[in-house]
């Protein structure tokens, strides 16, 4: 069964968990990645990674970043969901830049769904690595032309 990017960011928008969620329903595997509070100490954000490669049953590597308020973290908020095309070397990366500030870096050559920008007074700050707009673009109007 293969899992694609939208179930995944679907279920994080009900605010549910990817990993808790599809675990023993989608014959993928699931582990959160990373786990970090808010130098404040009233949010948390993480990185959940659900593998469906072939030997999983699927061929997807999906990232779900998510933030929640420290205090109750079963109102998770899906921010973005990121698919590196299969290298789960090189998925999600997030770190706070301030308590109201959420870093996430993402690769550049990667198919990115972003939910939100913003969960209560939290921003979250996008970036790509490398940081290449030109091939970023020259990549996704490449993938607009195979799918013509």
């Amino acid at each position: 069964m293969r899992i694609t990017l939208p179930v995944i960011l679907i279920i994080g928008i009900l605010g549910v968990s990817p990993a808790a969620a599809l675990a023993d329903a989608d014959g993928c595997s699931h582990q959160l990645l990373t786990s970090i509070k808010s130098p404040d100490g009233k949010w948390v954000a993480s990185v959940d990674e659900s593998d469906c490669s072939p030997g999983m049953g699927g061929d997807a590597i999906t990232d779900t970043v998510q933030v929640a308020p420290a205090n109750d973290p079963r109102h998770v908020t899906g921010v973005l969901g990121v698919d590196t095309g299969g290298n789960n070397d090189m998925g999600a990366q997030i770190a706070w830049d301030a308590s109201n500030i959420l870093k996430v870096t993402l690769p550049n050559i990667s198919l990115v769904k972003i939910l939100t920008r913003q969960v209560g007074p939290v921003k979250i700050h996008i970036l790509f690595n490398p940081p290449d707009p030109k091939a970023r673009a020259d990549w996704l109007k490449s993938l607009d032309q195979d799918n013509q």
